[in-house]
């Protein structure tokens, strides 16, 4: 992806689910499932980063502290820039970060002649293409 020149917003949505634990999980009587949710809702920024792929875990912790106390729940992160991405991967092995960077840039290279869009740099187009390929938000249960 390419350097993000100025500071990024993430959103992110939690989703705090919760049954009573008088529910029997196998019963089929739906009626007596009492369901309570939570949400919350933050937005931060990230600092900018070079081009490639970063973890911004701790960020998202930070961020929204109110995780720590919800055991079952959905969280979603939305990433509001146009030229960067969020995706899902390991990240025991810092070269999957690597080669994650290596095979986009040759799934979209740069300086394409067919490239009309290049008013902001020769990086720019393929940013926006990376990040329509890899999504601008994900959902963790």
């Amino acid at each position: 992806m390419k350097e993000l020149k100025r500071p990024t917003l993430i959103r992110i949505l939690i989703r705090r689910l919760e049954l009573p634990h008088s529910c029997n999980a196998h019963a089929t009587n739906q009626e007596h499932f009492i369901i309570n949710m939570n949400f919350y809702q933050k937005q931060f920024s990230l600092p900018g980063y070079p081009r490639g792929f970063h973890i911004i875990t701790a960020q998202v912790l930070k961020a929204l502290p109110e995780i720590a106390a919800i055991s079952t729940g959905m969280l979603q992160v939305f990433i509001k820039h146009t030229s960067a991405s969020l995706t899902i991967n390991e990240n025991a092995d810092p070269t999957v970060r690597m080669d994650f960077e290596s095979h986009l840039n040759k799934l979209v290279p740069e300086n394409m002649s067919y490239y009309r869009h290049s008013a902001e740099g020769p990086d720019d187009m393929p940013a926006h293409l990376k990040t329509s390929i890899l999504g601008s938000s994900v959902t963790i249960p």
